[in-house]
């Protein structure tokens, strides 16, 4: 089995209506939700505003990192999600955040590596 799960993601053609509702301070309670409700464990966070609804977010977990940086100017959104399974298997977990992630993002086209380590 591997011993974790990364999912490296392009999303191009974003609609940011719910990014620009929930501003960064929301998006960053959106993701913390995500990571609780999915089982894993959010050690730190750090967030940082460009201008309106450009920011970059990083998310340290007992389990790895999510990260997500956006461009609204080009509608270009980039996620990383990578968990490893130091206690139980987390793939089901990864893919589950994938899908809530894209929620947010609204993409119409996403480019998507899966990475088994």
């Amino acid at each position: 089995m591997a011993q974790g799960t990364h999912i490296i993601a392009d999303c191009y053609e974003c609609n940011f209506s719910e990014i620009q509702r929930l501003k960064m301070d929301g998006t960053k309670k959106y993701i913390s939700e995500i990571i609780k409700n999915h089982e894993l464990t959010e050690l730190w966070a750090y967030y940082h505003s460009f201008w309106e609804d450009a920011f970059t977010g990083v998310v340290a977990l007992a389990e790895s990192h999510i990260s997500i940086h956006t461009w609204p100017e080009l509608q270009f959104v980039t996620l990383d999600i990578y968990v490893c399974n130091v206690s139980k298997n987390n793939k089901e977990s990864a893919f589950m955040i994938f899908e809530k992630f894209k929620e947010l993002v609204q993409s119409k086209d996403i480019k998507t590596q899966i990475i088994e380590r």
